[in-house]
């Protein structure tokens, strides 16, 4: 059996807003046991979100791939103190 996915046609930087990826992406028809999960054939249910992390050529898109723009920023913020520890003074 076959299921329509979404696929980047090109790199997808993250950041990128869901609701314009129209034009970056296309349907493929994938069997069933090859599709990811949480694989999405249009892009309604990501509407708010953006790709979390960059998605490369070939990669069917997949709700876990986006997130609301305030959790990418707090996931930068994050990601900054995790390779800059606070300086301690002793």
């Amino acid at each position: 059996m076959l299921v329509d996915v979404l696929v980047a046609e090109d790199r997808i930087e993250g950041r990128y807003p869901a609701e314009e990826l129209a034009d970056l992406v296309r349907i493929e028809s994938v069997p069933q046991k090859v599709a990811a999960t949480g694989v999405v054939a249009d892009l309604t249910p990501l509407a708010g979100l953006v790709a979390a992390i960059d998605l490369l050529p070939g990669e069917q898109l997949v709700t876990s791939r986006f997130v609301t723009p305030e959790e990418y920023e707090e996931s930068l913020a994050a990601g900054w103190r995790s390779r800059f520890p606070p300086i301690s003074f002793r």
